[in-house]
């Protein structure tokens, strides 16, 4: 088995992408509403995807029932149409997610706690739910109360994220990974 180095156009490449990767995360704490834009927009091709391949199953697949093929059908067109609303108006998108995110953590929280009190669990395993369950209560209340909390942490997220990204592409970069040939009968 032979091991050579990536080739350096690769390594550069790598240290351009996390170059670029920290700059944006850079950008995105400078600016917020860069990162409400790019959340906004990959919200918006994810639905934009999803209704485009429920349409094309629903239209093309000779598996489904015509009630399954309707559904799929009427599915996919509903969620291209979301999806166009969330590009012409993306302020009604960003506080729908924070309303949902919200919801769900109330949602979340309370079936913890049930489950708690209601599962016959050893003490620590309840106590664990209940308690779960209480913190995620906690948190839910400031997303609640204080909507622009939520994208303050969804957006420092996503920068963090950029950041520490940029920076694994760079160190690999530079270190270069070793490639082992496992085809090569020399040793």
């Amino acid at each position: 088995m032979t091991e050579k180095k990536q080739p350096v156009w690769l390594r550069v490449l790598e240290i351009i992408f996390g170059i670029s990767s920290i700059i944006l995360s850079i950008v995105i704490i400078i600016n917020t509403e860069i990162a409400i834009e790019l959340l906004v927009v990959l919200f918006s091709f994810g639905l934009l995807f999803f209704g485009i391949r429920n349409l094309t199953m629903g239209t093309s697949s000779k598996l489904h029932s015509k009630k399954i093929k309707g559904l799929l059908i009427g599915s996919g067109t509903t969620v291209m149409i979301l999806a166009a609303i969330v590009l012409l108006y993306p302020e009604m998108a960003i506080e729908a997610m924070i309303v949902l995110l919200s919801i769900t953590m109330v949602i979340i929280g309370f079936a913890s706690i049930t489950i708690g009190l209601t599962r016959k669990w050893s003490n620590i395993q309840r106590g664990i739910s209940i308690g779960t369950g209480a913190i995620v209560l906690i948190l839910a209340v400031p997303v609640i109360i204080y909507p622009d909390l939520a994208m303050f942490a969804i957006i420092i997220l996503l920068s963090m994220s950029f950041l520490i990204n940029g920076m694994e592409i760079i160190t690999s970069g530079i270190i270069g990974h070793r490639q082992k040939n496992i085809f090569s009968f020399k040793k």
